[in-house]
């Protein structure tokens, strides 16, 4: 099952600043996002030095977006002294942060920057990772600019790590929230902003990548992908639905190599397909999708359900109702702060754009995938 093989980290650490994520990159709770500008700041907590801009700060604790688009918080009693540098925040440069990495890791390892990566792998490894990144990375813009979906440019580079082995993998994960999870195959962070994933023989297969054994990378490449060109907007509460439907959607062929794939049904993540197929077939689908809108409880108590739900929404409005799809997914990206992000606030932001009948789009959507099973 393709929930189980990955989860999506939004974020590592809980955080005054934005979210606090429950094991599979939920946001629970959020706090506003209280920037006073984008100017760089000099901090010296415990006698060591950081800059970046200060996203959010309190009597309690002060969040730092560094210069590597990592997102890093400290208690306000261990920071000794803030100073105002006088300039805007500014990106570490393709050398000086090829040179952070190398110092990171091991010899064993080598950094390639590409036109919007900087990757980390093994020297060994036949893979060649930094195109792949930079493939999957084309084809998630050449989606949406097809559709005419307004879209930025990364501030940052996008940061993947390909470690070199399972065991090494295993190690990271010790070091952060995802415990003791060994169906965890990779995952990206929302504090970090990176990726990260171990090399495995078998993932390849030739220059591209292989759907039957990369759709977690794939999964998290849309994700961070996602959230560093405006498609989801990093600080801001998102439905868990929105991101993960969209990344489930870019697991099928169809959609994130779509000149190689052009069919309709090229584009259906089978996997899903079959577990939402399954919830028709046994009369319990109904409900769901207002389930999901209202809160992201059950990608804990039913993932299996959530992920097919959340996959054959998006699938079903970005196919029959793109316009509304994306006027929806512009308003999630762009509203701003919100001091009740509650389900009735979710619900009301979802029938505004789709209409208040629940109901009727759960039927359309049966109809919808009810014809896929009918043809060959």
């Amino acid at each position: 099952m393709k929930d189980q093989s990955y989860l999506h980290c939004d974020q590592l650490l809980a955080t005054a600043l934005v979210v606090v994520l429950t094991l599979l990159g939920q946001f629970v709770s959020i706090a506003p996002v209280t920037a006073q500008s984008s100017e760089m700041f000099g901090l010296v907590v415990k006698g060591k030095k950081f800059t970046g801009q200060i996203l959010f700060r309190d009597s309690e604790t002060l969040t730092l977006l560094r210069r590597d688009g990592a997102l890093a918080t400290y208690s306000s009693l261990d920071v000794d002294r803030v100073v105002e540098l006088g300039k805007a925040l500014h990106p570490y440069s393709s050398h000086e942060l090829e040179k952070r990495l190398i110092n990171e890791f091991s010899e064993d390892y080598s950094v390639r920057i590409t036109d919007h990566f900087a990757v980390v792998y093994p020297s060994s490894s036949a893979f060649g990772w930094p195109r792949a990144f930079e493939r999957l990375y084309g084809q998630f813009i050449y989606y949406f600019e097809a559709r005419s979906f307004a879209m930025k440019s990364p501030e940052f580079p996008l940061i993947a790590v390909v470690l070199k082995t399972r065991a090494e993998f295993d190690r990271y994960l010790k070091q952060t929230a995802l415990r003791d999870q060994s169906n965890v195959v990779g995952f990206y962070s929302m504090q970090s902003n990176r990726i990260v994933t171990y090399d495995q023989a078998s993932l390849a297969t030739g220059p591209g990548f292989n759907q039957d054994n990369l759709t977690t990378v794939i999964h998290e490449a849309t994700h961070q992908s996602a959230y560093n060109t405006g498609i989801h907007a990093r600080f801001q509460p998102l439905p868990r639905w929105v991101s993960e439907g969209l990344a489930t959607m870019f697991e099928a062929k169809g959609v994130y190599s779509s000149a190689e794939f052009p069919e309709q049904r090229d584009r259906l993540a089978a996997d899903y397909f079959r577990n939402l197929q399954h919830l028709i077939d046994t009369k319990t689908f109904r409900g769901k999708i207002e389930s999901l809108v209202r809160n992201d409880e059950m990608f804990d108590a039913d993932p299996r359900s959530a992920y097919a739900v959340a996959w054959g929404l998006t699938f079903f409005l970005a196919e029959n109702r793109p316009e509304e799809y994306q006027s929806y997914m512009r308003h999630t990206a762009q509203r701003g702060s919100v001091s009740n992000f509650n389900a009735e606030h979710r619900l009301s932001e979802f029938s505004t754009v789709f209409g208040d009948e629940i109901r009727d789009l759960e039927t359309r959507m049966i109809r919808f995938y009810e014809n896929f099973r009918s043809k060959p």
